[in-house]
């Protein structure tokens, strides 16, 4: 129509105002929260923001204000039932205190990891919720120098100066493979695919303190996987095809798992009448396959919740001295661990990993 108003692009807050028929003030008063508004008017801005389909502008509210109401959560990946449950866990926590989300994947990489910080404070996150890499010192260097209020989850650090929320994964071990020992397992393969992990190197000691502690002699081995499925395999069938394979296979997360059972599968080697299998992490299918994937449950949700705690309080401003947790799991024993085979090779002494 000849004279009528086109409007280009988005709406604006303007747009708003003249819809609702009051001040710009007003409507960011209502959007906001910062003053009260009559309840007319209330109904008023919230129809036109609806009818116009008007989304605010967060970057520019966070540039005014110097807080975004965004967390940013950096993990490595989310391809293991453990960290994508973990991102869920800390979706619903943020949700509930009515803060957003901001995921970035590392994919192990250090420097993608430094990158991945770099761009999340360029948004003006409130806070970092942070799975470290396996050298993660440049990006602590870069959020200790921004001052952004951080919490590392599931890797600790050393001789670090911020709050750190982790899973008790020595003992997880300890007490896992004092189970296989039990149940007379005197070769046991521990599969991982990063071995220089603060989380590797936790659960190798629980395991060779479960080693040393044995009344018999129980070796153990380390395999470090290749990212490759197909490699994984070809590895687990030289171990099995050894003249004194594994009785027992602990796998360090579910991509193991599903790479493994498929594996043995294969190789048509059955568990746990040939070799028992336990998997850190529960994944989705793990009572479905049969028999039952025997697991270490990780406490997600607890971790989630506390981290969340500590990173509020330190969003809010408070200074105190950084607090270290850390939290157990439930050892679930399933079908596919069971005794030993008998005649199964014993080795003559221990051997550590």
């Amino acid at each position: 129509m000849l004279g009528a108003k086109v409007r280009k692009g988005p709406p604006t807050i303007i747009d708003v105002a003249e819809r609702a028929k009051v001040s710009v003030g007003t409507v960011s008063n209502v959007l906001n929260g910062t003053r009260e508004v009559s309840e007319a008017r209330r109904r008023r801005v919230l129809q036109a923001v609806d009818d116009l389909g008007f989304h605010q502008n967060m970057l520019a509210q966070a540039l005014r204000r110097n807080s975004s109401s965004v967390v940013g959560l950096c993990v490595p990946r989310s391809s293991t039932s453990y960290f994508a449950a973990l991102v869920d866990a800390f979706e619903k926590v943020a949700a509930s205190r009515d803060f957003a989300i901001m995921q970035v994947l590392t994919h192990e990489d250090p420097g993608m990891e430094l990158q991945r910080i770099r761009n999340l404070l360029r948004y003006r996150v409130d806070g970092i919720i942070l799975v470290p890499s396996i050298d993660p010192d440049a990006t602590y260097e870069l959020l200790a120098k921004s001052r952004t209020p951080l919490v590392v989850i599931d890797r600790p650090a050393q001789d670090r100066n911020f709050d750190q929320v982790t899973f008790a994964n020595r003992k997880a071990m300890y007490e896992s493979a004092k189970q296989l020992i039990a149940l007379g397992h005197r070769r046991i393969l521990f599969c991982v695919q990063q071995a220089n992990l603060s989380v590797s190197r936790q659960r190798r000691e629980g395991l060779n303190q479960a080693i040393q502690e044995a009344r018999h002699p129980v070796a153990a081995e380390l395999l470090t996987s290749i990212k490759e499925e197909a490699a994984f395999q070809e590895q687990i069938r030289e171990v099995i095809s050894a003249s004194s394979p594994p009785t027992a296979i602990i796998v360090s997360n579910s991509t193991l798992a599903e790479w493994i059972v498929r594996g043995l599968e294969r190789l048509n080697i059955r568990f746990p009448d040939q070799v028992s299998l336990l998997a850190f992490g529960e994944p989705h299918w793990a009572d479905l396959i049969t028999p039952k994937l025997s697991v270490v449950s990780q406490p997600i949700n607890e971790i989630a919740i506390n981290a969340w705690e500590l990173l509020l309080r330190r969003m809010n401003g408070e200074t105190t001295e950084a607090r270290r947790l850390e939290f157990e799991g439930t050892l679930i024993l399933r079908g596919s661990v069971g005794p030993a085979p008998a005649g199964a090779g014993r080795p003559r002494r221990s051997k550590l990993i």
